[in-house]
């Protein structure tokens, strides 16, 4: 027969198919091979007259691990002792021998995390203590069983999972609710309790005030035991006047904290508050009236309590000199029908009340109370009777009235007309009495005519009637006149020359407004060439002088006209002619008889001299 070990951790002895062999096997086997199997012949026994041949090796039995099992509560408070189970753990083909402990998530226990608590317990159970005041931290912790056999055999791991509950503390703070400046006081947290422990550690603050040996939100000492906290004002150390805030957070034997407890103490003052009283300096009879005691102040502490008296005058809901209290800084006088305040001078006092119970000294206004006007403004409106297009209109209301009052606000509305930025029917109101009509290069008031409405409102609400205004936007000409000239074709030096531009028209109907006369060529008279001369009417006689008579020769005149819009002619010419006088009269002289004057020639077209014609 062959030696044959198991491979892997485990080892068990082989169970013997038969008894006899066994027994035969065990007696022969020397102590130093108890550590390793055999694998003992099966089959059928030969005969004892020959040797029995080798037989084949019959299959080793497999080790067979332990299992492990463990329970735990799923959840445990703080400081709270309980048991690790592993009882029901159990091994098929023997029994569990040690069970090895971990606490494999968490801290704060005697397992610590990863570590062993005893490799050789027997024991099926384990107690995590937590009353000898090794606490387990707040939260989730895990903790395995391993388990061994008599044949030494582990199991796989086993793990459970407990939530431990911290359950913190209660702060408790009493303290007196008001004390005076430099006296000492007791803040007493006796109170505070812990549910599964107790009380270890007092932290004091004080969270809103000045003047103690606690700076606000300084702590006093993080390791007071004491269950109280003398707050000192003997010592010189004075609290400001006012209130202030104190809080407590007590820490348990798991280290737990509490919540803050918080209490409120005044330190009360004996100086009086100041009272400040504001009101309109005028209303109108009828009209609520607000008196306001915002400003009013307190050193140390806070307005608590306003009284407000009506010490002067009668008609409201507040009757004379009965004071009426209110916790807010505002109040307001009503006027209802028939309790109006009376036109005239109205004194309104007031006094305020701080925390500490002191009162102000009485503050007072002056209101003017002013009949009511129920006559209404005039409006009236100033404006262009037309404007070309594309100008702005400006909308005057200065020359509006009101006979009791003053005008606070002027509405205007464009009632027709096209264009423009205002909404047709709708009014806009204005507080000045200048109004730019809203317009613009994209949106301009379209030619024809514009109805414009106005109406004034004054300070007691009347309303004017209407006032209405028409203005005419004229449509932009940009169409140039036509300019024509007309005169004699020759004269005789010295004699008058007459130039008529009364045939020169404006195409698109509108009026010419000045014609320029320009001496374009040709010496003497009294115009300097190449300077125009300009004239409201069509008719020009050439400038000259005993001296500065037209020279004999050719002379060019030249006529541009404008129009209403501005708009300028081409340039018209004509051409005269100027000869010197006879020397005496003769039978062929070609002088127009007396009384008659040289023949003018056409009009000329612009651009060009007339067709000249004898006389």
């Amino acid at each position: 027969m062959s030696d044959a070990r198991p491979a892997g951790p485990f080892r068990k002895p082989l169970r013997l198919a038969a008894t006899l062999f066994a027994v035969s096997l065990t007696a022969a086997l020397p102590v130093a091979a108890a550590a390793q199997t055999r694998t003992i012949p099966t089959g059928p026994i030969q005969t004892p007259q020959r040797p029995l041949p080798p037989a084949a090796a019959a299959p080793a039995a497999g080790p067979v691990a332990p299992t492990a099992v463990l329970n735990a509560p799923a959840q445990v408070r703080q400081g709270e002792d309980f048991t690790l189970d592993g009882a029901r753990s159990s091994d098929p083909d023997g029994r569990v021998m040690r069970y090895l402990w971990r606490h494999t998530q968490g801290t704060g226990s005697s397992l610590g995390p990863g570590a062993t608590a005893a490799t050789s317990f027997s024991a099926p159970s384990f107690n995590v203590l937590q009353s000898n005041g090794r606490h387990l931290a707040p939260g989730l912790h895990r903790f395995s069983l391993v388990v061994t056999d008599d044949a030494n055999n582990q199991s796989t791991p086993s793990e459970v999972q407990v939530t431990v509950i911290a359950t913190p503390p209660t702060a408790v703070l009493n303290a007196p609710a008001q004390v005076r400046q430099g006296e000492d006081f007791t803040l007493d947290g006796a109170r505070s309790s812990d549910p599964d422990g107790r009380v270890m550690r007092y932290l004091w603050r004080h969270t809103q005030g000045t003047g103690s040996s606690l700076g606000p939100g300084a702590t006093a000492a993080t390791s007071f035991s004491a269950p109280s906290f003398t707050v000192l004002q003997s010592n010189g150390r004075n609290l400001a006047l006012g209130q202030h805030r104190f809080s407590l957070v007590v820490t348990d034997d798991a280290g737990n904290t509490s919540q803050p407890a918080e209490v409120q103490v005044i330190v009360a003052d004996d100086i009086a508050p100041t009272a400040v009283i504001e009101a309109p300096a005028q209303v109108l009879q009828g009209q609520s009236l607000t008196l306001s005691g915002a400003r009013s102040s307190d050193t140390g502490g806070r307005v608590v309590r306003y009284t407000w008296t009506h010490s002067q005058g009668s008609g409201s809901s507040l009757a004379t000199n009965q004071p009426a209290v209110t916790t807010t800084p505002t109040f307001t006088v009503q006027q209802p029908n028939g309790q109006h305040l009376t036109p005239g001078v109205h004194r309104f006092r007031l006094v305020v009340t701080d925390d500490a119970g002191n009162t102000s000294q009485p503050a007072e206004t002056q209101v003017a109370v002013v009949a009511v006007d129920t006559n209404p403004p005039t409006a009236v409106i100033g404006a262009p009777r037309e404007i070309p297009e594309g100008t702005s209109l400006k909308l005057d209301a200065s020359r509006s009235r009101d006979a009791e009052g003053r005008i606070v606000s002027y509405r205007w509305t464009h009632v027709s007309g096209d264009g423009g930025s205002m909404t047709r029917g709708r009014a806009a109101e204005v507080t000045t009495t200048s109004f730019p009509v809203p317009a613009d290069a994209r949106n301009p008031l379209k030619p024809g005519n514009h109805v414009f409405e106005l109406v004034a409102v004054d300070e007691a609400g009347n309303e004017s009637k209407p006032a209405r205004t028409t203005v005419t936007v004229n449509a932009v000409d940009s169409t140039p006149p036509v300019a024509a000239i007309a005169g004699p074709r020759e004269i005789t030096e010295g004699d008058a020359l007459t130039l008529d531009a009364s045939r020169s028209r404006d195409a698109a109907g509108g009026t010419i407004e000045v014609y320029r006369w320009t001496h374009a060529s040709g010496r003497g008279g009294a115009m300097p060439p190449g300077k125009p001369v300009e004239t409201k009417t069509p008719s020009f006689e050439v400038p000259q002088a005993r001296n500065q008579a037209l020279d004999p020769g050719r002379h060019i005149f030249e006529l541009t006209v404008v129009d209403a819009a501005g708009n300028e002619s081409q340039p018209a010419r004509a051409t005269v002619v100027v000869t010197p006088p006879p020397e005496k009269a003769s039978p062929q002289d070609k002088s127009p008889p007396p009384g008659k004057s040289p023949a003018l020639s056409p009009p000329a077209l612009p651009g060009q001299p007339p067709a000249l014609r004898k006389p």
